[in-house]
């Protein structure tokens, strides 16, 4: 019995990440800036990953980094859903 590949959520994340980086930098840019600055504003002592939260740790943290794109991804949802004939199906 053949197994069916179906994308995982990460599989999804890293295509919209891709996507929205190639066909909306300007957006990407500012979206991201903001969710850095409200996950960084929401863990001001500790980190998501629970260590001391520094600005070095910050830039460097995977855990801290995956939840910014999440949040920008957030962000950004309004624009697969205005222009659904620039994107591909890849974000649907």
């Amino acid at each position: 019995m053949k197994k069916i590949y179906t994308k995982s959520r990460r599989d999804k994340k890293s295509e919209r990440l891709a996507f929205l980086q190639k066909y909306a930098m300007s957006d990407w840019l500012k979206a991201r800036q903001e969710a850095d600055e409200e996950v960084s504003r929401e863990h001001e002592m500790w980190c998501v990953c629970r260590k001391l939260c520094t600005g070095l740790h910050e830039s460097s943290c995977r855990q801290f980094q995956n939840k910014v794109n999440t949040r920008t991804i957030q962000k950004l949802k309004h624009l697969w859903k205005e222009k659904p004939l620039i994107f591909p199906k890849i974000l649907n």
